[in-house]
């Protein structure tokens, strides 16, 4: 098992594979604990069936939620030139050197907090225009347009549309 190392503000805390530091209780383990009081947090190692992924989980007193990655969010990086419809947790590196392109967001809805990195990789006079799934928007527009190399934008679902952040 790893280290996992804990900031807050400036205190910082390594804790040497599974540990419990009062009042935290945080383990890095395949399950979750057997004996859980709420606000429990632990690191799943991904082998838990329940989960399927790593990442970080609470116990609400009742269950245990996913509450972030482990690490971090890590993103797909996709390299694309004409029409496409991105997913969820990508980076698109966009090329419009042979034209104008549409690049459509996945559903914003049951995708709360959810993000898509789109980046111009390419420094021509073409563009790249954003659009919204259906009737979702984008700060409240049904599209939005990138054509300036090395620009990029970080979309994130609301759950209902599509923020820029």
């Amino acid at each position: 098992m790893a280290k996992i190392t804990i900031e807050v503000a400036t205190d910082k805390v390594t804790i040497a594979d599974s540990a419990t530091i009062p009042p935290l209780n945080i383990t890095e383990r395949s399950a979750p604990p057997t004996s859980s009081i709420s606000g429990d947090i632990y690191l799943d190692d991904g082998t838990n069936t329940a989960s399927g992924s790593p990442g970080w989980r609470r116990y609400t007193g009742s269950a245990w939620e996913d509450i972030g990655t482990a690490g971090g969010s890590s993103l797909t990086i996709v390299s694309k030139s004409t029409t496409y419809t991105a997913n969820w947790g990508e980076l698109v590196k966009a090329d419009v050197s042979g034209g104008d392109w549409t690049l459509t967001l996945p559903a914003a809805s049951g995708n709360n907090g959810e993000k898509i990195i789109v980046k111009i990789m390419t420094g021509t006079a073409n563009t790249l225009t954003i659009e919204g799934n259906g009737a979702e928007t984008i700060d409240g527009n049904a599209n939005i347009t990138l054509d300036i190399q090395h620009h990029s934008l970080t979309f994130v679902s609301d759950g209902t549309n599509v923020l820029i952040v």
